[in-house]
């Protein structure tokens, strides 16, 4: 195993831990998207206004396929305490994707939520160790 690479201001062996309240608050909207995911499988036209065509219902079971594993395993990570920061700088790229679709459909409830989610997972990931560089995310502990 490598030397620990530790970021300049911190002492070696220290690492962030993040509050228990941020754990619970990220747990919870984490849970927010599975259960939209499980409502858009479901129910689709309970989140699309419009008109109900067979390809809305091809595109919430391809939605939720991929919101409920990654929202649950978010939610694991969160309360078993053993964070990978991948894991969140995913969850947090998917954010970044589901409120660039709400834009292009004119749908400003689907920008922000999805922005602030993309923000905190982010945040998170980073002062939990990972960073990214040239798209691969590497953890600080080596």
């Amino acid at each position: 195993m490598g030397a620990r690479r530790v970021r300049s201001g911190q002492q070696s062996g220290a690492r962030w831990s993040a509050p228990r309240w941020l754990d619970v608050l990220l747990a919870v909207l984490s849970l927010g998207t599975v259960a939209f995911a499980l409502v858009a499988l479901v129910q689709p036209s309970a989140l699309v206004p419009g008109e109900f065509v067979l390809g809305v219902r091809y595109y919430a079971a391809m939605y939720a396929a991929r919101a409920i594993p990654l929202g649950a395993a978010v939610v694991v990570m969160l309360v078993r305490g053993a964070v990978a920061p991948a894991l969140f700088w995913v969850a947090a790229a998917c954010q970044l994707g589901d409120a660039a679709i709400g834009a292009w459909a004119g749908q400003p409830g689907q920008v922000v939520m999805p922005l602030l989610l993309a923000l905190a997972y982010a945040s998170y990931a980073a002062r939990r160790g990972g960073r990214v560089r040239m798209g691969v995310v590497r953890s600080v502990d080596g």
